[in-house]
């Protein structure tokens, strides 16, 4: 089956899994229990080029990366071919930063709307009687 645009043959990836292990209740929280999960693994580097808050390659191979975006920590893991956990961890990234932005757009939205609301609220109150 055709590849990319050179015509290259595309290579199934195998051992393929993508998990949301965490959730935290804020950025810092996440950011805190990602790094106690890599301070207890055997070998971790830093990835800085993939996108994400953070990124972590765990292992002696390629084939494990955690991200965090946000309060969510998510796991991929690759067997082979060599950099495909690095390619899926980017575009992990990539998803859940839209989702990211999306979830923070519509926040401020709702408290927008709320203190419109209640800015309404006062200017057309008439003043009470004691």
């Amino acid at each position: 089956m055709p590849g990319g645009e050179s015509g290259e043959r595309a290579t199934a990836v195998r051992g393929l899994t993508v998990s949301v292990r965490w959730v935290a209740e804020t950025d810092e929280a996440a950011s805190q229990m990602l790094d106690a999960f890599q301070s207890v693994q055997a070998q971790v580097r830093r990835r800085e080029n993939l996108g994400g808050d953070e990124m972590y390659e765990i292992g002696a191979t390629a084939g494990v990366i955690a991200v965090r975006v946000g309060r969510v920590i998510a796991v991929v893991e690759a067997g082979s071919p060599t950099g495909a956990a690095a390619r899926l961890a980017k575009s992990v990234a990539v998803r859940l930063e839209e989702r990211d932005r999306a979830l923070r757009a519509a926040e401020a939205k709702r408290l927008a709307e709320e203190r419109e609301k209640e800015a309404g609220r006062r200017v057309s109150d008439p003043p009470r009687a004691p």
